[in-house]
């Protein structure tokens, strides 16, 4: 089902035993470096993200990496499932706070599948010379302004105030900084980062005249942890208004190394066949996706989570869909800030297809 590129490189074309020995001298180099490497910092070129042994596909483990939000909502009801056996493919699930903590392990050869910043996947497709490929949109927009109710009503209203967020470094830095830009408030709103969303929902109930950028479902969290605060702004609507018509807001995207591509094309297979049906599961059974949110440390209340999952921009895109999305996004990062997705907007080869 997946649609290959019509001659490999000739990289590809080694032997196995090449390649298992090119990588346990590149991982060699790589784990002593984890520690000064971030996301948007990635210098490595990979002889191949995901080097293993050819196993059979019923012995191989596809070990799966997501970020504590919205993309790991949309696997919920997989992770289940690969819990509870009930797959006859074998996955290990890790969900982890920091999209950097994710890209350390791509590095690492510790991940085939990772969901992530769209900006993260673009730059190590980039720096790994197209060892990292985007296999769909996981997430759509996410991110909202939370602030005390009245006071803010458009994009514009945040002059004059400081604004907590999370993200530095990822597609929610590039896209406010994009919009302050095109709304002409670059310079009048004091934006001031945390590492995570209890920690920019500290800092708003510390200082309530701020104003927060969070992405679902923390933003649907704030309100009940501040009150007097409300969702007052969905920033997709703040993109409609000054992003180019053909672009879209696109938070999250799963990528897949290629040498697990090659290797396990099966199980990629199986895999997105999977996914695309856990986030169905997530969108039309609130409820039991509320109480998988709690019993994977994702939130710690049902009631919020079910308030939250309308909103988690939950999706599997593929194919045309994919590429449209994610191109004109992509393009808009590339004014922003070109480094953010590692000095280029990818090429076609980013974007693995399937035939039907």
């Amino acid at each position: 089902m997946f649609k290959k590129r019509a001659q490999d490189s000739s990289a590809m074309q080694k032997t196995k035993n090449t390649r298992v020995s090119s990588y346990r001298i590149f991982k060699g180099l790589a784990v002593g470096f984890l520690g000064i490497i971030s996301a948007l910092t990635l210098s490595f070129s990979l002889a191949g993200c995901s080097k293993h042994d050819a196993r059979e596909n019923a012995n191989y483990t596809t070990r799966v990496a997501s970020l504590k939000g919205p993309t790991s909502v949309g696997l919920l009801s997989m992770m289940e499932k690969a819990d509870n056996n009930e797959f006859p493919e074998k996955y290990e699930f890790s969900i982890e706070a920091t999209a950097d903590v994710i890209s350390q392990k791509i590095l690492a050869g510790e991940v085939d599948v990772a969901l992530i910043p769209t900006n993260v996947a673009a730059n190590l497709y980039n720096k790994s010379d197209g060892q990292v490929r985007a296999l769909d949109i996981s997430a759509d927009s996410v991110l909202d302004i939370v602030a005390l109710a009245g006071t803010v009503s458009s994009f514009s209203d945040l002059a004059g105030k400081t604004l907590y967020t999370m993200g530095k470094g990822t597609s929610p830095e590039y896209v406010l900084n994009y919009l302050l830009q095109k709304a002409g408030i670059a310079d009048q709103v004091n934006v001031q980062y945390k590492q995570e969303a209890a920690e920019v929902i500290q800092a708003l109930t510390e200082d309530r005249a701020a104003v927060a950028l969070l992405p679902q479902p923390f933003a649907t969290v704030a309100p009940s942890k501040v009150p007097g605060t409300e969702i007052a702004l969905d920033m997709e609507s703040a993109w409609k208004e000054y992003a180019p018509e053909d672009s879209s807001l696109v938070c999250g995207v799963t990528v897949l190394c290629q040498d697990y591509l090659n290797e396990h094309e099966k199980l990629a297979e199986e895999f997105v066949r999977h996914q695309d049906d856990s986030v169905k599961k997530a969108t039309n059974n609130i409820g039991d996706t509320a109480r998988l949110m709690v019993k994977y440390g994702i939130l710690e209340n049902e009631d919020l989570a079910k308030k939250a999952i309308p909103y988690c921009g939950l999706c599997c895109t593929r194919n045309d869909g994919m590429r449209k999305a994610l191109g004109g996004y992509l393009a808009v990062l590339e004014q922003e800030d070109l480094a953010s997705i590692g000095g280029k907007v990818p090429d076609d080869h980013f974007y693995i297809s399937e035939t039907i």
